[in-house]
């Protein structure tokens, strides 16, 4: 069956006439009996064409044309008005103004009736490939800056985690500076407010961050150190060897007994001579995830409560939230401050 077609006139036997003569067109035709049953149903309906008689009780042809223009959903469609009147020359001018295409006068040639409403259906027919091939453009458009944003996004949040990792190393290094010489040069003093301007910027950029997609691969160092004795116990784990280094330092500095490991199968193993009394774990590491770590160091050390703080390059929502359900008394996004962290590990 073809497109819609809708027939209005309010005498049955010409509606049944105008079914016969459009039969071999092999067209869905939708009867209506009045002006407003015209309008009605175009409103909630699209025809390729409109043939609909002028002389009708109630709201007439004419008026009813003009309402269904006016509609969007009814500016395009072509409208043939017909008439058993043909001279009257005024009744014709007010269907063109009320948006009619052409004017019939009945009785009706069916093979010119035919010929006119067969074009009418191929102009709709090429009006719909447009409109899909449009449709398809623009579907194809919103699935190109889709991946573009999930691409940026992405970007964000790797950049985001290698410019804390970065910035975790060089902060910890001024400010272990800063505890070990009470007047710094000039020079230093600059590049430490600097520093924590970055680190600002590295907070801000974590509120841009979200999940979906592969990001690309994080940058992994390795270090380790001998842990002084006698001193506060924190494991350090972090697979980024400067920022591992740097941040040890810092731990020491202020009185703590640190043991480091890069990794987190070294880290179980470091644990288990070392006892630590609390954990600072780097989330992204490469053999295992840090909060998977942290679940193995509690059931490891299932004798010695051990507390867990997340220290990582992620810092959305989601990453904070999964940190909790991890078990973890607290998460730290890189480059963490370091007197919120010598404060939660009760250290100065």
């Amino acid at each position: 069956m073809g497109p819609d077609i809708l027939i209005v006139d309010d005498v049955p036997a010409n509606l049944l006439a105008l079914e016969a003569a459009l039969e071999p067109l092999c067209l869905n035709t939708v009867r209506a009996d009045s002006g407003e049953e015209a309008v009605r149903v175009t409103a909630s309906r699209e025809f390729a064409a409109i043939l609909m008689d002028v002389r009708m009780p109630g709201m007439d042809g004419v008026t009813a044309a003009g309402l269904i223009r006016r509609r969007a959903q009814g500016y395009d469609v072509p409208i043939v008005l017909m008439s058993a009147i043909d001279r009257d020359i005024a009744q014709i001018e007010r269907g063109y103004q009320a948006g009619a295409i052409d004017y019939l006068v009945k009785p009706l040639d069916e093979q010119a009736l035919r010929a006119k409403v067969s074009v009418l259906v191929d102009l709709w027919q090429e009006r719909q490939a447009e409109r899909q091939e449009k449709d398809r453009s623009i579907g194809e458009l919103e699935g190109e800056v889709e991946a573009a944003n999930v691409r940026f996004q992405q970007l964000l949040t790797w950049m985001g985690h290698e410019l804390r990792n970065s910035l975790s190393a060089l902060v910890s290094v001024m400010q272990l500076r800063q505890r070990r010489s009470e007047e710094m040069s000039e020079w230093a003093g600059t590049v430490l407010r600097q520093l924590n301007r970055l680190r600002r910027l590295g907070t801000e950029l974590s509120r841009l961050q979200r999940e979906g997609g592969e990001p690309p691969t994080p940058i992994h160092g390795r270090a380790a150190a001998e842990a002084p004795p006698n001193r506060p116990r924190v494991l350090l784990v972090d697979d980024n060897e400067d920022a591992l280094e740097a941040l040890a330092g810092l731990l020491r500095d202020a009185g703590g007994d640190v043991a480091t490991a890069s990794t987190a199968t070294e880290a179980l193993r470091v644990a288990a001579d070392f006892l630590p009394d609390a954990a600072v774990l780097d989330i992204g590491l490469p053999d295992m995830d840090g909060h998977e770590l942290g679940r193995r160091l509690r059931t490891a050390l299932n004798s010695k409560k051990i507390r867990l703080y997340a220290l990582s390059g992620f810092g959305s929502r989601d990453d904070l939230e999964r940190s909790r359900g991890a078990g973890f008394d607290g998460h730290l996004i890189k480059p963490a401050d370091a007197t919120e962290l010598l404060s939660l590990l009760g250290l100065t």
